[in-house]
């Protein structure tokens, strides 16, 4: 395969690739872009390039491998074959090592939102390709550029030749978000024959060209709310004209906005409750890292789209999860989940999160924190209730989920993520034939479980029938794990074995767990056993009690002692 585009394509299969994925030991991939395409669903799941054959072959070199999609860990590239193989090639995400000459920098492309791969003159996969021999007389996927430049004779990564000839121009940007006013300095790199240069900017691709001069290679002004597309053309001494845009490039989001189901007028960027948006995701999609978006109480149906916090959104319910719902339709096959949460800074916090589709788990988190939530009723191959490939779920009580293969609670898909204080009860998984880990499952040595309770959770059978399968028994910290556990580390899992001295067996003692009472009894071996955390300082637990009173106590609630005198007869 060689001087391909693979772009757009979407794989269902969970553990397929929604780009190019190599079955056996052989076969190349030369000079190719692969962008944008979706993939499957599991740990195998690879949005980009994924090599099946886990001992030896194929080739991926001069190659460009950026943005793809995937609701597994590996969005980019998953290589289990012989990393010797990996020559040359531009990966952003997912390459850790192996092969020569790769680099996992933004290949910078014309436009990614808009299709055009070409790369801007500071890409910096410019001529860092290795020459082939095929490549002697042909000209890249445009049909125009030759492969091979007389200028340096090296050749770039990816589909696409950059034309040193040709007056080219490209865009860059900073800061690319923030609250308003935002002041944003615009800059240009021009190559080609650069004398004589004239630069015309339009602001927002409304046609008008708001900057324009020989002097203005670059400028700073100051951005209201909105999204920003900018545009710029510039001419040289010759005639010669080039247009560049950045799609979509700086984004000025409202410090708060509002939800409100039952909204009468919704206006956006939804800034006050009398305008506030009536769904959930068109507040999100207006706003920026760092907004504060409120919602407030309502029951928030959504159909086969998930509802993403991709951008550092702080997403809160006013008055908690009991009284704010989003409600999936259970119809899909979207592998997405109800929330996608996918930003070092996003924040989900006080939801009922309930009725996931098949291959949807109710959660799916690869950064930032999901807290103060319930999430329950979802119903999902695997997992139903929490898909962890990085950030923390914090203070939620997960329950009442049902998978078919296994982790009907939550399950680990990579060796990052945190669940800490957080209850697990009465999750279900009906298959005999899967994984069968019904609360947590985790085959990775890495993540960490802590203050946690994991109890009364139930499997009809599978590799794995237990409460909690963890491959390191180190990383279960201060938790409560009752009958049937799997712990161990480098495949030699024990049954029931030592879960360490801070680590109790024992029934935590709710107050009534089959009712869906999962509060601490008097006389809990949970309580003031956990261990303090940093953010607990001025937190509360799922009832919104202080966390800490003394010593924290394990899963989501903590034990209020009663008030008053209390008198014991015998």
């Amino acid at each position: 395969m060689r001087n391909c585009l693979i772009t757009d394509n979407y794989m269902h299969d969970l553990a397929s690739a929604g780009g190019v994925i190599f079955y056996g030991a052989g076969g190349v991939m030369d000079s190719c872009t692969i962008t944008k395409n979706t993939g499957g669903g599991n740990a195998d799941g690879t949005g980009g390039v994924r090599a099946k054959n886990a001992s030896s072959g194929g080739t991926i070199r001069n190659s460009i491998v950026h943005e793809n999609i995937s609701s597994s860990p590996k969005k980019d590239f998953q290589w289990t074959a012989s990393t010797a193989g990996i020559l040359n090639n531009c990966i952003t995400k997912d390459y850790t090592t192996g092969g020569s000459g790769n680099i996992t920098n933004d290949p910078s492309f014309v436009g990614l939102d808009s299709g055009d791969y070409h790369l801007n003159p500071d890409s910096p996969c410019r001529d860092k390709g290795s020459v082939q021999g095929w490549m002697s007389g042909t000209t890249d996927l445009g049909g125009v550029v030759a492969r091979i430049m007389p200028i340096g004779g090296t050749n770039d990564m990816g589909c696409f030749e950059f034309d040193t000839d040709a007056l080219i121009c490209s865009i860059s940007a900073t800061p690319l978000y923030g609250f308003p006013p935002l002041s944003v300095t615009f800059t240009s790199s021009v190559s080609g024959d650069t004398n004589g240069l004239y630069y015309l900017w339009d602001i927002n691709t409304n046609g008008t060209f708001e900057v324009e001069g020989p002097d203005k290679a670059g400028f700073t002004t100051n951005l209201t709310i909105g999204l920003y597309s900018i545009a710029l053309t510039v001419t040289n001494a010759v005639a010669d004209v080039d247009s560049c845009t950045n799609a979509n490039y700086v984004r000025v989001g409202p410090p708060t906005n509002y939800v409100y189901a039952a909204g009468a007028n919704p206006v956006s960027p939804y800034t006050t409750w009398a305008t506030a948006a009536t769904n959930i995701q068109a507040a999100i999609n207006v706003g920026a890292p760092g907004t504060l978006t409120l919602v407030t109480n309502g029951t928030y149906n959504i159909e086969n789209v998930c509802i993403t916090n991709d951008m550092g959104v702080t997403l809160r319910s006013v008055n908690g999860y009991a009284h704010t719902t989003v409600q999936g339709s259970q119809l899909a096959y979207s592998g997405s989940g109800i929330f996608w949460i996918d930003h070092a800074s996003a924040v989900v916090d006080g939801f009922t999160i309930k009725g996931s589709a098949r291959w949807s788990p109710g959660v799916a988190i690869y950064a930032g924190i999901v807290q103060n939530c319930w999430i329950t009723g979802n119903t999902n191959y695997r997992p139903a209730g929490v898909s962890l490939s990085g950030g923390t779920v914090r203070n939620c009580l997960i329950s009442g989920n049902t998978a078919e293969d296994g982790a009907a609670g939550v399950q680990y898909n990579s060796a990052n993520g945190l669940v800490e204080s957080c209850t697990i009860s009465s999750n279900r998984v009906t298959g005999t034939g899967g994984q069968g880990a019904c609360g947590v499952y985790n085959s990775y040595d890495g993540g960490i479980i802590r203050n946690t309770i994991v109890h009364d959770n139930w499997t009809a059978g599978g590799n794995y029938p237990a409460q909690v399968y963890f491959q390191d028994k180190t990383d279960i910290i201060n938790c409560c794990i009752t009958t049937n556990y799997i712990t161990g580390a480098s495949g030699a899992y024990v049954t029931n074995g030592a879960l360490g001295a801070v680590n109790t067996t024992n029934d935590p003692q709710f107050v009534d767990g089959p009712g869906g009472n999962y509060r601490l009894g008097q006389g809990s071996p949970c309580i003031a056993t956990g261990t303090n955390q940093g953010w607990m300082t001025d937190a509360t637990d799922l009832d919104g009690n202080p966390r800490i009173l003394h010593i924290v106590d394990m899963g989501v609630f903590e034990w209020i002692p009663p008030r008053g005198t209390i008198i014991r007869i015998w």
